[in-house]
């Protein structure tokens, strides 16, 4: 029995050091360049580019700047000429704050989606 305890401290020891040290960090990190430009600029709506400003914001990235930025933060992605982010909602953008729906119970809700708020 205490051979099958060794070998299991021994196993688990690794673990618990690279859980301790942190395996990743808790900063959050650049996202890289963003993937596929050429396929998802034509595919902005009119006057939008890549580098149109955005409003900060903690979903996409509070030191997004552009249009650019905050679309490879949400490591976005074009499937069937739409822009979805990197869990599959399909990515909108807006100029105007909009409150936030409620969800009223028996109603169907539209699909999830991503709002990029752009600066005036």
């Amino acid at each position: 029995m205490t051979s099958a305890l060794r070998l299991l401290a021994g196993l688990l020891s690794p673990l618990l050091v690279a859980l301790a040290l942190g395996c990743g960090s808790s900063s959050p990190t650049d996202p890289g360049p963003l993937k596929e430009p050429d396929k998802i600029s034509p595919l902005l709506p009119s006057g939008i580019t890549l580098e149109t400003p955005v409003i900060p914001d903690k979903l996409y990235g509070e030191s997004s700047k552009t249009v650019g930025e905050a679309l490879a933060s949400l490591q976005a992605y074009v499937r069937d000429g739409v822009i979805y982010d990197g869990i599959g909602h399909e990515i909108h953008f807006d100029n105007e704050v909009q409150p936030k729906a409620k969800a009223k119970r028996g109603k169907t809700q539209k699909a999830p989606r991503t709002l990029i708020m752009l600066k005036k």
